[in-house]
C-alpha cells in the first residue's frame, strides 16, 4: 500500500516537473520573441547597440 502510494507520488512529481519544464519553455519562447520585437522597433544607431 505505502509502496504503491509513494510510486504514485513519484509519478505525479515527474508529471509536474515535465509540465513545469514545458511551461517555462513556452515563457522563454514568448519572452525572446517579445524582446526581438522590441529590438526591431528601436531605431538603429550607426553601428552601435
Amino acid at each position: 500500500m505505502i509502496i504503491e502510494f509513494s510510486g504514485k507520488i513519484v509519478e505525479l512529481t515527474a508529471k509536474l516537473e515535465a509540465m513545469k519544464h514545458k511551461y517555462n519553455q513556452n515563457i522563454e519562447l514568448r519572452e525572446s520573441s517579445f524582446m526581438e520585437k522590441r529590438l526591431e522597433k528601436l531605431p538603429r544607431r550607426s553601428g552601435r547597440l
